[in-house]
């Protein structure tokens, strides 16, 4: 598990980029409409990942809010909101795919429905790439 402020590199097949996790609040965006779950509030963490080199088969790569989540002392996991209002943290990491180039980095916001009270023990990035490792980032 990595200090927040971390960078964690990424190789494979000549792509080169790195992740990080830069902050993190809970409870944030307190004059948004409340979550649709009784217990929850919103939580979110300033998140950068950034492309340095492509492999030979590429010219970039999509970045997505999807393989990131909050994980929970008891196990719990809460992903990413489905839903963004105008009082989230900004500027808010992309929700759908966005396209970034060599040379490019994208940070952001992202917010995510939390248990009431209980603070996260850390970000995680889980990949869908199946031979990529788990990366944790501690919230102290």
């Amino acid at each position: 598990m990595f200090k927040l402020g971390t960078v964690q590199p990424f190789n494979r097949d000549g792509t080169k980029a790195r992740r990080n996790v830069l902050a993190y609040r809970q409870p944030t965006a307190a004059s948004a409409p409340r979550p649709g779950s009784p217990g929850t509030e919103w939580a979110s963490a300033d998140v950068l990942v950034c492309l340095d080199a492509i492999g030979p088969d590429d010219d970039y790569i999509y970045v997505n809010r999807s393989p990131w989540s909050l994980v929970y002392a008891d196990g719990t996991v809460a992903a990413p909101s489905s839903v963004t209002y105008q009082q989230f943290d900004a500027p808010e990491y992309p929700i759908t795919d966005r396209t970034l180039k060599v040379g490019r980095c994208i940070r952001g916001w992202i917010t995510f429905t939390a248990p009431a009270g209980q603070r996260a023990t850390m970000v995680e990035y889980q990949s869908v790439i199946k031979r990529e490792a788990v990366f944790d980032w501690a919230i102290v």
